[in-house]
């Protein structure tokens, strides 16, 4: 979306979980009225401004959305499409098989 012009980098956050207790910063993202976080990378620590602590007032509209709706959404507009789990089969259940002790198997 950033490429395409749809988002744009506003600038650097500290992170509220950063990684093994060191502190580390996420950049915000803003497409509509929409804010997000991404990793950075290197030119963004050259190129955007640090904008300090993460501000608790500041919250995305809610939105209703059933996760089937928001995972077609995402698939058609990045063309990526779902993978089958090949381990789950539709698998026929078997009892198990006990013997009486001293029997071999």
């Amino acid at each position: 979306m950033i490429q395409e012009g749809k988002a744009k980098k506003i600038g650097l956050h500290f992170s509220r979980n950063p990684r093994f207790s060191q502190q580390q910063s996420d950049v915000i993202v803003q497409s509509g009225e929409y804010t997000f976080h991404i990793p950075p990378n290197k030119e963004d620590f050259q190129t955007l401004p640090h904008l300090g602590k993460l501000s608790d007032q500041v919250r995305n509209p809610k939105s209703k959305m059933s996760l089937k709706e928001a995972k077609d959404t995402l698939q058609r507009y990045t063309g990526l499409k779902e993978l089958k789990d090949p381990y789950n089969t539709n698998r026929t259940y078997q009892k198990p098989v006990f013997k009486p002790l001293g029997d071999s198997y």
